[in-house]
């Protein structure tokens, strides 16, 4: 049996948290950029409701992004890799079970993992293990 639909909405559920590994992986990189800097000090010089805290300043707040980055770029490196695998699995027939169990597990903790900035690959990987699970293969007899 084919399993077409499941590796499609797999790769579309890889290349969405792709999306997020590159652009966490962009801020990471902006640590010693001084337009980012300059932003954060606008930010918090025009700030005037007091929703920032005066004893904050910028270096922690570049501490936090990078932190943050570092996180969201490590959570969807995983998603990315076990979609792979779960591709291994599908391709060929080989384990479409296991693959749908671990396309439904990283569609919802990959989805809370990124605060729910990864919900449009977990909706991909979610759409693809429950198919890969609701598949009976063809019986001949």
């Amino acid at each position: 049996m084919k399993r077409t639909v499941e590796i499609i909405f797999t790769v579309i559920g890889i290349i969405m948290f792709g999306i997020l590994l590159v652009g966490s992986t962009a801020f990471l990189n902006a640590q010693g950029d001084s337009e980012l800097e300059e932003a954060i000090r606008t930010v918090i010089d025009q700030q005037e409701t007091g929703e920032i805290p005066e004893t904050v300043n910028v270096a922690q707040i570049i501490d936090f992004i990078n932190g943050a980055s570092l996180y969201l770029l490590i959570v969807t490196g995983v998603c990315a890799a076990l979609g792979i695998l779960a591709i291994l699995f599908l391709v060929g027939n080989k384990k479409p079970k296991a693959a749908g169990i671990i396309l439904i597990v990283t569609a919802v903790i990959g989805t809370l993992a990124t605060v729910f900035m990864g919900i449009f690959g977990g909706i991909a990987y979610l759409v693809a293990g429950i198919v890969s699970l609701a598949r009976k293969p063809k019986v001949t007899s």
